[in-house]
């Protein structure tokens, strides 16, 4: 016997095994040796058996629309009679408004736009792919099904077929009153004059839009929506921006193929208003080659109107986002900082990969921009915090994450393959990365004028680009110190030959020095190039045979340098005045900006008190030169 999904599934006068009923239906009273008998407008089934049961539909009373309307009935003309059938529907208490198999072309049109959904009323089909909704090829309205402040309602089993619709049409859409309850079910969302792999010129159409076309007051929330186990293809994007807020949201067991922009956003456009957005879940998701970001959180745009918003208890676990359709710049996360709050984030499971189609792709960007569209830059920084993001895997793009104004966190298990690595930049603050694992790619791990950081079982090997770093730290400011502690970690580069910056940590910055780079603990860390890679900047670091250095300051000198004519294999040496200089002071970096058109191997030692020996060696095939720059050099302090 198949699967019982409707009324027309029960067999009269025959049993019933509770077993074939699926998720649509209860069973709500049994008995053993007895009938029941199920009545409604559509018909009258006998369910007899060992086990009989009165089954009940969880929806209500089913209704076909055929008492209304069947698929010949013209566009304007069948919208008119679906509105009908669900006001009759929610009059009689409500119910399921079922669409057997077949497409149902109608129009969006007409005031208010397309469909009311009225509260207790579902609009259930026979399953995507077997009941279409489509729009007309000339039809009108922003979208099918509209949602004006109802409550318990469904959309069930539908394809909905945008039909070449423009920007901002939506499939189902939020109008005026907040809403509770909603759920939409084993829907697909596509356009059938779009072709998968072609990109199109009409962005912005969504399957759910969530947004009120005028925000409301502060606290205006939807409350409680569920989308589950949909699709959404051809240029289709899942879900629009919640307007000013929504509480409790699932998203679970979605596929979002070639999204025009953003496969599903979370964002706010408050009007001015305080924004709520809180407890949503984005679980079990798959997001293929969407044209610009796979999830985006946060304020729609940096502007006034925009950023009055909080952000909070937001998960996003077990998702993957595959590729890109060939923006130069994409994202596979991007969260944007509300103004008032961000806070209580899980990033878990998550698997990004690039596209070499959109060279600056970036698999998780954390940001706060709110001053870049506001005179004068005014606004003071808003903050990332209490985030975890645990065992998320990144492969190809240009870097794995970029994150700035973050606090209280941790960064667990972030795996990056043949891509630049974790981003720290300025506003970070307690942020625990532990497990980080790199092999290939720019740079590994960067630190910039933030802290503290603490690093602890890192493993950063092969980097390859031609400027590449196990760990860089970067300190343009002496009022944002970096501060940085790394635990038993592995810092490596490819030891690849002609690269302009080869090396294991590195730190620098403009302007006078020495910037305040605060090393509280280097213990136990592998740490690399070895003697024989050629390197510009930071020749030796510590070296493996040093396994523990703890650096309370900077000594720094520099000196003019010139090399002409450098054959192979010969060296020129120099002398660079270091005040305080000692032997106890290891050197652990040398800058020059000009050894970039040969293979050349510097190394340096403190040769008397006060001055540094640095030795360029060419290690090219041919003789070489490099032209007048300063050469500046670093001694580490020990802490005492």
């Amino acid at each position: 016997m198949p699967q019982i999904t409707g009324l027309n599934d029960f067999p009269s006068g025959q049993p019933v095994d509770p077993a074939l009923l699926n998720q649509n239906f209860d069973i709500v009273e049994s008995a053993f040796n007895t009938s029941a008998v199920r009545t409604d407008n559509a018909a009258t089934q006998t369910l007899a058996g060992p086990l009989a049961a009165r089954i009940v539909d969880r929806g209500g009373t089913v209704y076909s629309i055929e008492r209304w309307a069947t698929t010949a009935t013209p566009p304007a003309d069948l919208r008119n009679a679906i509105r009908t059938a669900i006001q009759e529907i929610h009059d009689a208490g409500g119910g399921v408004l079922y669409f057997p198999a077949g497409t149902y072309v109608w129009d969006c049109g007409g005031y208010p736009p397309g469909v009311p959904l009225l509260s207790g009323v579902t609009v259930r089909g026979a399953g995507p792919g077997a009941t279409i909704f489509r729009r007309p090829d000339t039809g009108t309205g922003p979208g099918f099904l509209t949602l004006n402040g109802p409550t318990n309602v469904a959309v069930e089993g539908i394809t909905f077929d945008f039909r070449g619709a423009v920007a901002f049409f939506s499939a189902i859409f939020a109008r005026g009153e907040p809403w509770t309850d909603v759920r939409i079910l084993d829907c697909e969302f596509k356009d059938t004059n779009e072709t998968l792999g072609t990109p199109n010129d009409r962005p912005d159409r969504w399957a759910v839009s969530l947004a009120n076309e005028v925000a409301g007051p502060s606290g205006y929330q939807h409350r409680r929506v569920w989308i589950e186990r949909c699709t959404a293809n051809n240029g289709i994007q899942l879900t629009a921006n919640m307007g000013t807020g929504v509480r409790g949201l699932w998203i679970t067991d979605c596929v979002i193929t070639e999204a025009e922009q953003n496969a599903i956003s979370i964002l706010s456009t408050s009007g001015g208003v305080e924004a709520v957005v809180e407890d949503i879940w984005i679980t079990n998701c798959s997001i293929i080659r969407p044209r610009n970001i796979g999830i985006a959180i946060g304020p729609d745009r940096p502007a006034p109107d925009n950023y009055t918003a909080r952000f909070r208890n937001i998960h996003v676990r077990g998702v993957s986002i595959r590729g890109t359709t060939g923006r130069s710049f994409s994202h596979g996360i991007f969260i944007r900082a509300g103004k008032l709050e961000n806070r209580a984030f899980t990033l878990e499971d998550i698997y990004v990969e690039g596209d070499s189609l959109a060279p600056e792709y970036r698999a998780l960007t954390i940001v706060d921009d709110i001053g870049d569209n506001i005179a004068d830059n005014v606004e003071p920084p808003a903050f990332f915090e209490q985030f975890a993001i645990r065992s998320f895997r990144t492969w190809k793009g240009e870097r794995s994450a970029s994150i700035r104004n973050l606090r209280d966190s941790v960064i667990q298990d972030l795996e990056v393959r043949d891509a630049s690595g974790l981003e720290l930049n300025a506003g970070c603050a307690n942020v625990d990365v532990v497990g980080y694992r790199q092999i290939g790619g720019g740079t590994g791990i960067v630190v910039t004028e933030c802290g503290p950081v603490r690093i602890e079982r890192a493993n950063v090997r092969n980097t390859t680009g031609t400027n590449s770093a196990g760990l860089t730290c970067v300190s343009n400011d002496a009022a944002r110190p970096v501060r940085v502690t790394s635990r038993h970690s592995v810092f490596t580069d490819d030891r690849a030959t002609g690269k302009t910056q080869d090396f294991g940590i590195f730190w620098f910055g403009a302007g006078a020095f020495p910037c305040r780079h605060e090393f509280d603990e280097l213990v136990g860390n592998e740490l690399a190039p070895t003697s024989n890679v050629p390197a510009t900047a930071l020749r030796e670091c510590y070296g493996a045979s040093t396994p523990a250095l703890a650096f309370a300051a900077f000594l720094t000198g520099s000196a003019s340098m010139a090399g002409t004519a450098v054959p192979a294999g010969a060296a020129v040496t120099f002398t660079v005045p270091v005040v305080g200089a000692t032997s106890d002071h290891p050197v652990i970096g040398f800058t020059h900006s000009n050894l970039l058109n040969a293979v050349w191997d510097v190394t340096a030692r403190v040769s008397s008190p006060g001055n540094v020996e640095v030795r360029i060696e060419n290690r090219s095939a041919a003789a070489a030169s490099f032209s007048n720059a300063e050469g500046r050099v670093f001694l580490g302090v020990r802490r005492t």
